[in-house]
């Protein structure tokens, strides 16, 4: 299984590509759609890396995805700046348990 990111930014292609992680950088929606799709598609595709902002641009799309499938594992990550919502994380585990 491979791995692979969709960026909208060339710091994190570059830092992941050092990883040994093939990805692509996209400036708008459509081409994240376009890409990501393909992405989602390919059987030897195990994990997509999303930046935070390029899972922004397609957020809906992704929801509906992963409503209907559970493979590949569909990952956000912070790019150089860090999430920009911070404690996004246990923001969510506490709306989860009722805190």
């Amino acid at each position: 299984m491979h791995s692979v990111l969709i960026s909208d930014n060339r710091d994190s292609l570059i830092g992941m590509k050092m990883a040994g992680i093939d990805g692509y950088m996209v400036s708008n929606p459509e081409e994240c759609w376009e890409i990501t799709q393909k992405q989602l598609n390919d059987p030897n595709i195990g994990i997509v890396f999303l930046t935070e902002k390029a899972g922004d641009m397609i957020e809906e799309k992704l929801v509906r995805f992963r409503e209907k499938s559970i493979y590949p594992l569909i990952t956000i990550i912070p790019d150089r700046h860090g999430f920009r919502v911070p404690n996004k994380i246990t923001g969510v585990i506490k709306e989860a348990i009722g805190m």
